[in-house]
């Protein structure tokens, strides 16, 4: 009886050291599978701190850009101003040649008209001959 006691107990024991076997390969396998989650995430923690560094920087780069943008659009709105004012003094002066052509045109179709009539009224006078001269 205490032989076949003694089995059990033995038989027990060899089960429980089955057991904890199977729960060292499990634990075993755990860690192994925690160590392979941890590196990845260290890996992703790392991706995620350089994309933020990323990020940061061109966050900086997209607010310089638009520094120089708004800076450039001023320019282009105050060379907009100029030649919009080089626009109308072009025009202004182009309008005042004409004026200064009619005006010389009216001038010297007045001139001709009065030296018709003088050769007219006065034919070989001293005037009409210097001038034709």
């Amino acid at each position: 009886m205490l032989q076949g006691l003694a089995h059990r107990q033995q038989a027990s024991m060899s089960m429980h050291a089955m057991k904890m076997e199977e729960l060292d390969n499990k634990i075993a396998e755990t860690d192994q599978r925690l160590a392979i989650h941890t590196r990845s995430l260290a890996d992703v923690s790392t991706e995620a701190s350089t994309a933020q560094k990323e990020e940061m920087v061109l966050k900086a780069e997209w607010q310089e850009l638009s520094a120089e943008l708004e800076e450039h659009q001023k320019e282009n709105l105050a060379l907009c101003d100029k030649i919009k004012r080089s626009r109308q003094a072009i025009t202004a002066e182009i309008i005042e040649q004409r004026r200064m052509k009619r005006s010389f045109h009216n001038a010297s179709a007045q001139l001709n008209k009065r030296i018709r009539k003088g050769l007219q009224e006065h034919p070989g006078s001293a005037f009409v001959n210097d001038f034709l001269a």
